[in-house]
């Protein structure tokens, strides 16, 4: 029977496999119902550029053996798995090194000059060629990103002759890899774990090797999730299932993945999100993804079918807190939702829930559907920052503890961000679309770390926040920052206060974790930014320090428009 047939079969016995599958997937808590709206997956680039390095030349001087090295290892992560880089090594340096243990990522060219013990040198046994480069980050053997705090590092590599011509004998494990090149030699791939509440899928980004980033892909999410995530996420690979050696093969359009014998003992609904997770993640979100799954002779390609897990999340309108009403940028026509007395707002959430409105005084107060005040909140403590969560939660700052606080239908939680000391404080925060990972960013009295991080959220059966991972990930040296918004899943848009000490604003973007690059903004700056739907697409909007809130169009490098003036606050979604 061909694909399309199959396909057409699934489709039509999914409503008397839904119960099936429901009965005996109690464990898991999977979603038997429900509106499943599919997140826009981030485009991979198209525009990759193959290199194809030389060699190392005859007699080339030893600061060429180490340029030549460098010219070559982007095209090792690439291509070629670093054939032509090992030409410039000794034969005890090839066999030691090992290039997949880490990759730092620098800016701009690297500074490559011989150490003054060693200029004029030309007789010497070794000769040790210094490498200095602006470090940006880095990049794990699990390809997990890490943002360093950027600065100037310097690296020694020493060189020794083998049959008369100069080779790099002792040399950093790992590659060095620039920005530049970084994308186009890794290829970012969001891993789908399972959320603690069994309900909702994460996307748990990982850089992977162009050159064979689907074997690596299915290796990674059979071992569990980022170390940042691991407390958030439940481990479907309850068998210890691997990949076979070669396991990850395409023919035609259709991925085949050989799995080892334990997953014979999974049950139907642990095959059932597994086969899920390795389609999700080897499709960038796409569902339809055509996977053959095999394990010693058994086929579990449709082990899937009439599972209503996807890469989605409910997108909202945003609204804005204008001339006394809350106006709805749901359309090109804004249009008033409620009227308000409200004239004191520093930070707004609103939604089809309700929401609540963070005073210049601190105080976060409560607002009800209709756009009425309904008390205070967080016990009358004065509050740094507000953001929208899962639902109708209100997550805050505490502007004296520092710690996140979670208000879910008038229950409250409170969690500290583990690993940070009495001098880095958190300023501001944004909660992914799923509800499970928690953006920060932290500023400190100059002795400590400053930047922004992430880390999970773990929730409970009922979908309630029960307490913060054990660890976070630095995902951004950068200081400051006072605004926030998740794009899409992965997609994280930041920027710096407005006019703070006559500093110029700035603004990022990254798919988190990951390298940043610059954010265009409006001419005005930003106070503040959200993202939500408008006119059926998901949208950026900036308000700046006049009241006037614009939104990109087409894409986050897109122009931008006005979708309302005379603005208080912008709710972020």
């Amino acid at each position: 029977m061909d694909r399309k047939r199959m396909v057409a079969m699934a489709l039509a016995l999914a409503g008397c496999m839904l119960p099936m599958l429901a009965g005996c997937s109690n464990v898991l808590g999977l979603p038997e119902s429900g509106a499943v709206q599919i997140m826009q997956p981030a485009e991979q680039s198209t525009r990759r550029i193959f290199t194809n390095p030389a060699g190392p030349t005859k007699d080339a001087r030893p600061e060429t053996i180490v340029k030549g090295f460098f010219d070559a290892m982007p095209a090792g992560v690439q291509s070629d798995g670093f054939e032509t880089a090992r030409r410039f090594l000794t034969g005890s340096a090839s066999k030691w090194w090992n290039a997949d243990a880490k990759t730092l990522v620098y800016s701009n060219v690297p500074q490559i000059v011989r150490k003054a013990s060693s200029v004029g040198s030309t007789t010497n046994d070794k000769i040790t060629v210094s490498v200095r480069l602006q470090v940006q980050g880095e990049l794990d053997s699990h390809g997990v990103y890490t943002a360093l705090s950027e600065g100037p590092e310097t690296y020694d590599f020493i060189l020794s002759k083998e049959q008369g011509q100069w080779r790099i004998g002792t040399l950093p494990s790992g590659v060095m890899v620039s920005a530049d090149d970084f994308e186009q030699v890794y290829r970012q791939v969001s891993l789908y774990r399972l959320g603690t509440s069994r309900k909702e899928l994460i996307p748990d980004v990982r850089w992977l090797c162009w050159r064979d980033w689907r074997s690596r892909a299915v290796k990674e999410l059979l071992a569990g999730g980022a170390e940042w995530l691991r407390d958030a996420v439940y481990d479907t690979n309850t068998e210890q299932v691997a990949l076979r050696p070669n396991g990850v093969t395409v023919h035609d359009s259709t991925i085949e993945i050989r799995l080892s014998s334990a997953m014979h003992r999974m049950t139907d609904a642990e095959r059932a999100v597994l086969v899920r997770q390795l389609r999700l993640s080897l499709g960038d979100g796409n569902t339809e993804t055509d996977i053959e799954v095999r394990s010693d002779g058994q086929e579990y390609s449709q082990a899937d079918d009439g599972l209503s897990l996807s890469a989605s999340t409910t997108t909202e309108p945003m609204y804005t807190l204008s001339a006394g009403n809350i106006v709805s940028l749901e359309s090109s026509n804004a249009v008033r939702v409620a009227q308000t007395k409200i004239d004191d707002a520093e930070g707004f959430v609103f939604s089809s829930k309700g929401g609540a409105v963070l005073g210049h005084d601190g105080r976060v107060k409560r607002i009800g559907t209709d756009g009425t005040l309904q008390g205070t909140m967080f016990s009358g403590h004065a509050m740094r920052a507000i953001c929208k969560g899962r639902g109708g939660e209100i997550w805050a700052v505490d502007g004296s503890t520092g710690k996140v606080l979670v208000d879910d239908g008038g229950k409250e939680r409170a969690f500290t961000i583990p690993g940070l000391d009495d001098g880095q404080h958190v300023r501001a925060i944004g909660v992914s679309p799923e509800g499970d990972r928690l953006a920060f960013s932290v500023d400190s009295d100059g002795h400590a770390q400053s930047g922004m991080g992430i880390i999970g959220i773990r929730r409970g059966s009922n979908g309630e926040a029960e307490s913060l991972a054990s660890s976070f990930l630095w995902i951004s040296s950068q200081s400051g920052v006072t605004m926030m918004t998740f794009y899409n899943d992965v997609t994280f848009v930041y920027a710096t206060q407005y006019g703070q000490n006559g500093r110029a604003q700035i603004a990022r973007r990254q798919l988190v974790p990951g390298p940043e690059a610059s954010q265009g903004l409006p001419d005005g700056g930003a106070v503040a930014m959200a993202t939500g739907e408008v006119n059926m697409y998901r949208r950026l909007t900036v308000l700046d320090h006049l009241g006037v809130a614009r939104t990109v169009d087409g894409s986050l490098e897109g122009s931008w428009s006005i979708a309302d003036s005379q603005v208080t606050a912008l709710s972020a979604q």
